[in-house]
């Protein structure tokens, strides 16, 4: 009788465990899909800015312009800095340095309301 008893016992606490562990699994995974979910609906800055597209115009680089300049004249509210601007410019021209020249073409980013 005694081992019977110590059997039953082992059964209802592996029962206990399964349960246990049972329940830190659906809540593992309600935690994951509810994380999920909020980064689902999360906007970049792209898209938060009114759903303002994103639009290029080429200009003609002028005598003394520097892309520093240039991202003053033509940076929108959606970049963060004029690093991140200007990094953008070099990215859609193809290039990393700084130098630009007088008479070339440069494309350049920035937002507007129109679709």
């Amino acid at each position: 009788m005694f081992l019977e008893d110590i059997y039953i016992l082992g059964k209802k606490g592996r029962s206990d465990t399964m349960k246990k562990s049972t329940v830190a699994v659906l809540v593992s995974l309600i935690t994951v899909l509810f994380i999920g979910c909020v980064f689902a609906q999360a906007k970049t800055p792209e898209q938060n800015m009114n759903n303002r597209t994103k639009c290029y115009k080429s200009i003609e680089i002028q005598a003394g312009d520097t892309l520093w300049s240039i991202a003053e004249e033509y940076m929108t509210e959606e970049y963060y800095s004029v690093e991140a601007y200007v990094k953008d410019v070099q990215e859609i021209n193809g290039f990393n340095g700084n130098r630009i020249y007088e008479g070339c073409y440069l494309v350049v980013p920035y937002y507007s309301d129109q679709r």
